[in-house]
């Protein structure tokens, strides 16, 4: 059977934070058995934007949030460097 991994970008996430409908990736993960790879970039891009006075409006706590994605994730490694765009 082939892995069933969904790489969930920032603003998929923070849509999940707003949202604050977390079952439906809890059900993909724990019922599932989905991977959600996640990487210390993410968490970084994560908290940087979860900030944005926007956001932060809407009572959305940035460590919750990151715990969260923390506990439904599976973390890798980046193995090679990721080009900034300048």
């Amino acid at each position: 059977m082939r892995s069933k991994k969904f790489v969930l970008d920032t603003n998929v996430w923070i849509s999940y934070f707003i949202s604050k409908n977390y079952d439906t990736i809890s059900f993909a993960v724990n019922k599932r058995k989905a991977i959600i790879p996640v990487c210390l970039e993410l968490f970084a891009e994560l908290e940087r934007v979860l900030q944005y006075p926007h956001l932060s409006k809407l009572g959305i706590s940035t460590k919750d949030a990151l715990r969260f994605v923390k506990d439904i994730g599976t973390f890798y490694t980046i193995q090679q460097p990721i080009k900034k765009h300048t």
